[in-house]
């Protein structure tokens, strides 16, 4: 029995394994955020113009006429001769 005790402690140790009290009360938690109505509303905001970003993703249309890329989490597209950028996503991923 004490061997037993001692190759489950280790499991939850070295492999992460949950015990089955501890996932009973994951599954309250989930049950509970569900019930507060997610997505979850912003009280404020803030407003702001970004000129440039860095660590961005930029891909070329297949017919070669636009550029696609992601700024802070939207994605843009602007004709690649250059221009205005126009968000083509945006909110909760």
């Amino acid at each position: 029995m004490r061997f037993i005790k001692t190759v489950t402690a280790c499991a939850v140790a070295v492999l992460g394994v949950v015990p089955a009290a501890d996932l009973a009360a994951q599954r309250q938690i989930s049950t509970d955020t569900i019930a507060w109505g997610l997505p979850l509303e912003a009280a404020r905001s803030a407003r702001f113009t970004a000129t440039s970003g860095t660590w961005m993703s930029v891909d070329v249309s297949p017919e070669g006429s636009s550029l696609v890329f992601d700024l802070l989490g939207d994605l843009y597209a602007m004709p690649i001769a250059g221009g205005t950028a126009t968000r083509i996503t945006s909110g909760i991923a």
